[in-house]
């Protein structure tokens, strides 16, 4: 199968960044996420399901920039090389690894792993959708209900104390 589309500019875009990134060991990360999120990456799929691993009590899917990728992978772990599922980084990180973090906790993605390239985008904020991000010290972030963030933003307007009191010039008899 020969993986070909329109979005091959952009693959070959992040590969390009993936391998400076990692002839360098500097570079804009920030960069790197946005032209993953613009890519079309193939997805290895095996019996239906997406290829991953855990390890360190993150699920990692794979993700690779083309199809020699992909084989190389497959190849160095003496495996048949899967069908690879073309899909646009965006879609994963923003739709795809929040369904499969309701299932089982976190999820990241290991990008044309097993490359001198390769590198994971990991489950913290500004990767991952805020829901299903981790913490800095490695703890899920805390999903707080409605109610919470109305506290919480009254908690920062200026002059405020936290409550809902009748110094507030919007405050009316009867408010909660």
């Amino acid at each position: 199968m020969k993986y070909s589309t329109g979005a091959d500019v952009s693959a070959d875009t992040l590969r390009l960044r993936l391998t400076d990134l990692a002839e360098s060991g500097q570079g804009d990360l920030r960069a790197v996420v946005g032209e993953f999120r613009r890519s079309e990456v193939l997805v290895p799929v095996v019996d239906g399901s997406l290829l991953s691993v855990e390890a360190g009590g993150i699920r990692w899917l794979f993700a690779f920039t083309d199809e020699a990728a992909l084989e190389h992978f497959a190849r160095a772990r003496g495996e048949a090389v899967p069908e690879g599922m073309p899909v646009y980084g965006a879609r994963l990180l923003d739709q795809v690894i929040p369904r499969v973090a309701t299932e089982g906790g976190p999820v990241g993605v290991a990008v044309d792993a097993g490359s001198p390239a390769g590198m994971v985008l990991p489950p913290v904020k500004g990767i991952v959708p805020d829901a299903v991000a981790l913490d800095a010290d490695g703890t899920a972030l805390k999903r707080r209900t409605p109610k919470e963030r109305t506290r919480e933003r009254r908690r920062r307007l200026p002059g405020r104390s936290g409550s809902a009191g009748a110094d507030h010039p919007g405050h009316q008899p009867g408010d909660r």
